[in-house]
C-alpha cells in the first residue's frame, strides 16, 4: 500500500491556527483544486475528525476515532481506532493500494513517526500566521528526496513533492520506485529489442526518425507542457506515454498496420513489467492509440495526456532545418517553422 500525505501550510510552517480552523480561511482556489484533482485518483482517504473533507472524492474514507470503530451510516465512510500500525493493516486488508493521508498535526505524526508515508505533496501559501499548529506535534527524523514544485498561481503558491529517501526506514520503498518507472522502460528488454529493430528499418530513411532521440524529445516536452498548464499529470506517465508511442512503427513498415494500433499490446506488456498498474496503462494506451488525432476515448484525464502526446509529436520536428523537407508529404502548415520549446 503506498501512503501519501497532503498538506497546506504557511510560510513559517503553520498549518492550522487551531484545531478546528477551516484551512480554507488562508489556503488559495488554485491549491484547493490541485487537491481534489490529486486525491481523487487515490482508492481511499485517511481523514481526522476535525480535517474531514467532504469535497475528497476517494472511493472510501477512513475516519479515526478515538472512542469506537464503525460505519457512519455510509457503507464507503468507516470509523477507525487504534495506532497506525492497526490502521494501516485494516485498511491494507480492505484491498486499498494508493492511500492518501489527509490528517493534522498529530496524525501526521503518528503516521511518519512509523515510517508508513512514501510520499509527501507539501503546499506553502505565501502568507505568514506568526502563531498555531505545526506540521507535526513531536520531533521526526526523516529525510525526504523533493521530486518536483509545482507552481500553482501568480502570488506563489507552491507544492514541492517529496518522495522518502531510500534507506530511511520506509515501509514500502513504492515512492522511490514510482519516481524510477519510466527509467525501466528505458531497461526494458522488449522496449531495447523494438528500439533497435526499428533504427535498422529507419537507418536509410531521409525523413525524420522514430528512434531513442525522437522519443525523449517527446517526453520532455510533453512534461514541460504538462507543468506550464498545471495540468498536473505524473511524469511516470507523461515519460511512459512518449517513450512508447511509437512501438508500433515496426510493424507498420512490416504488416501495414496503423503504427498507433500496432502499439498497443507492444506498450501494455512493457508497462505491466515496469511496474504501471492497469488504470495507469489504460490512461497511457488511450492516449497513444488517440496520438495522431484520431477519437479520444475515456476520460478527461486521458484527453489531456493524448493532447499532449499529439502536440509534443509534431512540435518536436524540426522541419525548419530538414533536408528533405520539400520531399516531405506533411503540408506547409503542419511543418514547423518555428521551436516552441
Amino acid at each position: 500500500m503506498q501512503l501519501t500525505l497532503f498538506m497546506v501550510m504557511s510560510i513559517d510552517g503553520i498549518v492550522a491556527l487551531d484545531e478546528e480552523t477551516d484551512i480554507r480561511e488562508y489556503s488559495s482556489p488554485e491549491d484547493r483544486e490541485f487537491f481534489i484533482r490529486e486525491t481523487s485518483a487515490f482508492d481511499a482517504a485517511i481523514m481526522g475528525r476535525f480535517s474531514y473533507n467532504e469535497e475528497v472524492a476517494c472511493r472510501r474514507k477512513y475516519v479515526l476515532s478515538h472512542r469506537e470503530a464503525g460505519s457512519c451510516g455510509d457503507e464507503n465512510t468507516i470509523l477507525l481506532c487504534g495506532d497506525a500500525r492497526e490502521v494501516c493493516s485494516r485498511i491494507e486488508a480492505d484491498g486499498n493500494e494508493r492511500v492518501a493521508l489527509l490528517g493534522g498535526p498529530r496524525t501526521n505524526t503518528a503516521f511518519l513517526g512509523e515510517g508508513f508515508v512514501d510520499e509527501l505533496y507539501l503546499t506553502v501559501e505565501p502568507v505568514v500566521l506568526g502563531r498555531g499548529l505545526n506540521f507535526a506535534d513531536e520531533e521526526l527524523r526523516a529525510y525526504w528526496t523533493l521530486r518536483e514544485s509545482i507552481r500553482l498561481n501568480e502570488k506563489g503558491t507552491i507544492v514541492n513533492h517529496y518522495v522518502r529517501k531510500k534507506g530511511e526506514g520506509s515501509h514500502s520503498d513504492t515512492g522511490e520506485k514510482l519516481s524510477e518507472r519510466w527509467r525501466a522502460i528505458l531497461e526494458n528488454p522488449l522496449f531495447a529489442g523494438t528500439l533497435k529493430g526499428l533504427e535498422a528499418a529507419e537507418a536509410d530513411r531521409i525523413f525524420c526518425g522514430h528512434g531513442i532521440t525522437h522519443l525523449l524529445d517527446t517526453a520532455r516536452v510533453m512534461y514541460i507542457m504538462d507543468l506550464e498548464e498545471g495540468l498536473y499529470i505524473s511524469k511516470d506517465i507523461v515519460y511512459a506515454a512518449g517513450l512508447l508511442h511509437d512501438m508500433g512503427r515496426l510493424r507498420e513498415y512490416e504488416e501495414g498496420i496503423p503504427h498507433e494500433k500496432a502499439c498497443i499490446p507492444i506498450a501494455g506488456r512493457i508497462l505491466s513489467e515496469s511496474g504501471y498498474t492497469k488504470e495507469e496503462s489504460d490512461l497511457i494506451l488511450n492516449a497513444i492509440a488517440s496520438h495522431r488525432g484520431s477519437g479520444l476515448t475515456g476520460t478527461a484525464r486521458g484527453s489531456e495526456l493524448a493532447g499532449l502526446l499529439y502536440r509534443a509529436d509534431k512540435g518536436v520536428r524540426l522541419c525548419f532545418r530538414c533536408e528533405a523537407r520539400e520531399e516531405c508529404n506533411w503540408s506547409e502548415e503542419r511543418k514547423n517553422t518555428l521551436i516552441g520549446y
